[in-house]
């Protein structure tokens, strides 16, 4: 595109030519003469105790190095807010999931290093394990951590306001039910990589991830290096979607690397190893109950959630705490009893997951809105914009909303649109064998990390001494074109083409740190400190042109690649500009830390230090057809409308490919995706048996913006990335309760809807 960069209007991708020439270079990507290879040994028996490591890998041809957990000099323990995960377990430690690694085996290639990997003799005395959440709740389940205060408990939390029990008990209809939400598997293009270099002093370490600087922090820690002796840098990601917000592979390179001085040492986990290891979305039990009165008023609810933690904390605690703060939705409430439980097991561990928490309850409370709409005989949307939250209502977690709030905006579009008006036309027109409806959710999605953790970042932008801008990226781009907002952003400030930009991706030694690519706040967060810093190079450019140009900066315009006098037509190049400023006159950095907010005295919560609750949210209205084959159960969704409120739109390209992805992991979710795990052995090992919708399985997504001006946000945005995951799968839901009736167990694979269809009872450990 010609001419200077413009919020609203449509642009490539700064990095899109070189993805799409296999120029842009991933982590996986990295090689070099003599690099060497590294492979993890894993336990592969979920619970126990290891006894020996045998079978001298060290002598077999081409390995260098063998590493246990006696080689590591630190504290051997990973994890963001419990550090309870070992980098390697040692001997005598605790196998708590079959993922475990033992060893790290390092050889001159990669098939010589698995070779040895797998001669290693691996002896573990197998323990008791449990596998259930609600059963490790038990005082007979076998405890993880024997001697851990509250046992396999690793954490709850509660929101009280009002007296739910005599609300409910005077609501004239009352709706409850118990859902079950699976695992859930990130399946990102790029697994695990990286390659990591050792020096004998320092460290320097390129890998797929999501923040780099946390991984500095945690490498320190768990392999007794300092801080400053280790540099993480981190290239484009093919994916991440919360997978990598955190240390998965990153320890083990570590290791491997400070084994073998000198050398450059890579490490790949194949699909089956990142099945295994990797964090997934926490599977959960959520009873929820919820009551109206016969005018339609939602009056009360009631909500426990059961997340499986699997072996280690990771992230289940932030995420408990943000389905606590999702569990009322868009609603107004006038009673609100939640709670949530966060329970340790001997399966693969949950951790970061695209809207983080939010499906596991909002699924369910959108599913139980529905069914008390259609005992009132009401148009479902009109249900929900009767009880849709507004500006200066008080929310589910006590919060008084005064940010721009879309509930009730989204919910207007939707009810105007064809797709819904025509819903009895749709219906109607099934063809013989098949059944046809159409479902709705609200739903809602906060941004940022919320009070209790530091939500900031530090933005840096440097006129080069050729004329050009070069930013240094705080935050990791995994896909989602974050990089190019900020490019986008920045240029319609100074008004400059796209092309006149460079972009420096996150590396601990040259950018600031700025947190993860998490949490729906990179570019509102980040986007915020980078105009910060773009206002203050611009003064300082003004300043300096009309020093060199004999005029006042109100008569001093930036035009592309040039600074103009109006009053003379002089006009300064930009690289002159950079000729007369010193370096540090050209090089700015400003922070943004977002705002936070806490709920009224009438409400009762807890823990206060761990995120919750949220003051910004973004909005969306999702309407689903579906279509059922009565004879097979299989459901299609032909058609899908998200109505969206995220604030001004700065890309609408890439705000469109925002919703339409986050639409198709939504629908995985919904109909196909099971991540299978039996008495903690994974069972989905790759992805011919753990089913993603292909192209051929989703419909064409009918986005539709509805733009509100958020005043905290750069250019008015607010963030969009986690919000529309969660609608699919409660919008299928009801499209097909109208069809075979409730579904509480998903994904809604064609087996459930077949048997719910037939309405006989089944093994949910057959289908």
């Amino acid at each position: 595109m010609r001419g200077p960069l413009v919020a609203g209007i449509s642009v490539p991708r700064i990095e899109g030519m070189a993805k799409i020439r296999g120029e842009e270079r991933y982590a996986s990507d990295i090689t070099g003469p003599g690099i060497l290879w590294a492979v993890a040994r894993r336990a592969g028996t979920p619970s126990g105790i290891l006894r020996s490591l045998g079978g001298e890998p060290a002598s077999m041809d081409g390995v260098v190095a063998f590493c246990k957990a006696d080689s590591i000099g630190g504290e051997n323990l990973l994890g963001i807010l419990e550090p309870d995960q070992p980098v390697l377990v040692p001997l005598g430690g605790r196998i708590r999931y079959c993922g475990d690694p033992v060893a790290v085996v390092v050889a001159d290639t990669k098939e010589r290093a698995e070779a040895a990997a797998r001669a290693l003799t691996v002896e573990i005395d197998p323990l008791p394990a449990v596998f259930d959440p609600l059963e490790a709740l038990s005082p007979e389940a076998p405890v993880l951590y024997p001697g851990r205060e509250g046992g396999n408990l690793l954490a709850s939390g509660w929101v009280r306001r009002g007296d739910v029990k005599s609300v409910l008990e005077d609501c004239d209809l009352v709706e409850e039910d118990v859902f079950r939400f699976p695992m859930q598997e990130h399946a990102y293009l790029e697994t695990e990589s990286g390659v990591a270099l050792y020096d004998g002093d320092n460290l320097e370490m390129e890998v797929s991830t999501q923040n780099p600087w946390r991984d500095r922090d945690e490498l320190s820690r768990a392999l007794g290096l300092p801080r400053d002796r280790i540099r993480v840098k981190a290239p484009c990601l093919g994916g991440g979607f919360g997978g990598k917000d955190g240390v998965v592979i990153q320890g083990l390179l570590g290791v491997a690397a400070m084994a073998c001085s000198g050398r450059t040492v890579k490490m790949v986990f194949s699909r089956e190893e990142s099945f295994l290891c990797s964090p997934k979305r926490h599977s959960s039990v959520t009873e929820m109950t919820l009551g109206c009165s016969s005018d339609g008023t939602i009056r009360a609810i009631r909500c426990r959630f059961t997340l499986d933690s699997g072996a280690y904390a990771s992230m289940s605690v932030p995420v408990l705490t943000n389905g606590l703060d999702h569990c009322c939705g868009g609603y107004r409430f006038e009673a609100v009893d939640l709670e949530g439980r966060a329970v340790y097991t001997n399966n693969p561990f949950g951790g970061a997951f695209r809207a983080f928490g939010a499906p596991q309850v909002m699924g369910a409370l959108e599913q139980l809105v529905d069914r008390l709409a259609k005992r009132l005989e009401a148009d479902p949307l009109e249900f929900r914009k009767k009880n849709g939250l507004v500006r200066g209502d008080m929310n589910g977690s006590g919060v008084v909303l005064t940010s721009t709030v879309g509930a009730v905006p989204c919910l207007d579009r939707a009810l105007e649109q064809e797709i819904w008006r025509s819903r009895e036309e749709w219906r109607n027109s099934a063809p013989e064998g098949k059944a046809r409806s159409t479902g709705v959710a609200l739903i809602c999605h906060g941004q940022g990390f919320g009070p209790g953790i530091p939500d900031f970042a530090n933005a840096r932008i440097e006129l080069t001494g050729e004329g050009r801008f070069r930013l240094y990226s705080g935050i990791p781009d995994m896909g989602q074109g974050n990089g190019s907002t900020y490019v986008h952003l920045a240029g319609e400030s100074l008004c400059q083409e796209r092309d006149r930009f460079d972009l420096v991706q996150p590396d601990t030694d040259r950018s600031l740190r700025s947190g993860p690519a998490a949490a729906s706040r990179t570019t509102y967060i980040y986007g915020r400190a980078l105009l910060s810093a773009v206002d203050e190079l611009k003064r300082r450019m003004y300043v300096k042109a009309g020093m060199v140009l004999g005029a006042r900066e109100d008569d001093l315009a930036l035009l592309p690649g040039r600074v103009r006098c109006f009053s003379s037509g002089r006009e300064l190049p930009l690289e002159v500009l950079a000729g007369f400023m010193e370096p540090p006159e050209r090089c700015f950095v400003a922070g943004s830390l977002a705002p936070v907010s806490f709920p009224g005295p009438e409400t009762d919560y807890g823990p206060k230090s761990s995120g919750f609750p949220h003051c910004i949210f973004s909005w969306a209205v999702h309407v689903a057809r579906v279509e059922v084959d009565l004879l097979t159960g299989q459901v299609s969704v032909p058609r899908y409308l998200a109505v969206t409120e995220a604030g001004r739109v700065v890309n609408p390209q890439m705000y469109r490919q925002q919703i339409e992805g986050g639409v198709a992991q939504g629908l995985g979710y919904a109909l196909f995706e099971d991540f299978s795990v039996k008495n903690g052995e994974v069972t989905s090992k790759d992805l011919s048996t753990y089913i993603v919708p292909t192209s051929m399985d989703l419909p064409e997504v009918e986005c539709l913006a509805v733009e509100l001006d958020e005043p905290s946000g750069p250019k008015g945005l607010k963030g969009l990335g986690e919000l529309p995951l969660i609608g699919p799968l409660p919008a299928v839901a009801n499209g097909l309760a109208h069809i075979c009736g409730p579904l509480t167990v998903s994904p809604f694979t064609a087996e459930r809807v077949f048997f719910s269809l037939s309405g006989g009872a089944r093994d949910e450990d057959s289908v």
